[in-house]
């Protein structure tokens, strides 16, 4: 709004640009004058594809609610590695990273688990003229990375294409001018390096936050 920020504010955020903010929490912060931003992964948006941990979480509840086969629990057990007890399936798959997002295909696969069908039936994410909608009601939209990839696991150069595409997309996509920017999971173990190379490019985000604790921070 341009004013002066007061004494004793906050900032409400909700990240992954769930849809869910939009059917339930959107309309009461509405209500109430409250105004919030949302986050959101450009990866995600209008369900074009799902966050690894839902697609582990999704496999999990299928293998604990399901009659699976014992043929499709030793092939995943192999998979993973591991004897096809349940217990230790569940495990394997939860300590699964990105870089094992087509190994988690592979075994929704053996699952009958489509995710392309869930993405359609349940519209878990933000559609763009959601994101319109929200923008319209005052609501403000902010980038969350492509992917939702946990920056300490990669390298500088990925670590800032993942921040400045997401940047980028949202600016272009929404119209928005000066994006926010909050890290996938948390700030942690990202270097100085990656804040010098950020500021000096063309979007550059006026703020960025992150959640590895309470700390004095250089940046």
């Amino acid at each position: 709004s341009g004013e002066a920020v007061k004494d004793n504010c906050f900032m409400l955020s909700f990240d992954d640009g769930l849809s869910s903010f939009y059917h339930h929490v959107a309309p009461i912060l509405k209500r109430k004058g409250v105004p919030a931003v949302c986050f959101v992964n450009n990866s995600f948006i209008d369900n074009e594809d799902l966050f690894y941990r839902y697609k582990a979480s999704l496999i999990i509840e299928m293998l604990l609610t399901k009659n699976i086969p014992v043929l499709s629990l030793n092939k995943i057990g192999e998979l993973l590695n591991c004897n096809a007890n349940l217990s230790v399936i569940k495990q394997k798959v939860l300590s699964l990273t990105y870089s094992s997002v087509s190994l988690l295909d592979t075994i929704a696969a053996l699952i009958d688990l489509d995710f392309k069908v869930f993405l359609k039936e349940e519209q878990p994410y933000l559609s763009s003229d959601q994101i319109t909608a929200l923008i319209h009601d005052g609501f403000t939209i902010g980038a969350h990375s492509l992917d939702h990839k946990l920056y300490v696991n990669e390298p500088l150069d990925e670590q800032l294409r993942q921040t400045i595409d997401s940047i980028k997309g949202v600016k272009e996509a929404f119209g928005i001018s000066n994006p926010l920017f909050s890290f996938p999971f948390t700030d942690y173990g990202v270097k100085n390096e990656f804040f010098k190379r950020l500021e000096q490019h063309k979007f550059a985000p006026p703020l960025t936050f992150g959640s590895a604790g309470i700390k004095k921070d250089s940046v």
